[in-house]
């Protein structure tokens, strides 16, 4: 009976307290990163700069609204692509080499 209690008590508490611990820190790590993308303008990251200019967050604002707008161009050029398997050496090569002069067509138009 005692030596339950002299080896799993502590194995059992050191398992549930440090799971405990473990959630602690990593939600306090969530935060502060949620913190930092959410309420720091890029440029004042970026600066260094620890004057509040109303200057500096019109910048740090415009330069957010360009990088997702950049984002977002660029998703926009992902949604139109075709999918080419390239030929298996037992496969037949003129359908693939012929969508890719039709391709390079298309490009070069």
């Amino acid at each position: 009976m005692y030596s339950i209690l002299k080896y799993s008590l502590p194995f059992v508490s050191f398992i549930i307290l440090g799971s405990v611990a473990l959630r602690e820190f990593t939600s306090i790590r969530y935060e502060v990163h949620n913190y930092k993308t959410r309420f720091v303008g890029t440029k004042r990251r970026w600066s260094g700069d620890e004057n509040d200019n109303d200057e500096n967050d019109d910048l740090a604002v415009n330069d957010d609204k360009i990088i997702m707008e950049q984002l977002q161009s660029n998703n926009d050029k992902n949604d139109d692509w075709i999918n080419i398997r390239g030929p298996r050496p037992w496969e037949d090569n003129r359908e693939f080499e012929n969508l890719k002069l039709r391709l390079d067509a298309k490009k070069s138009n």
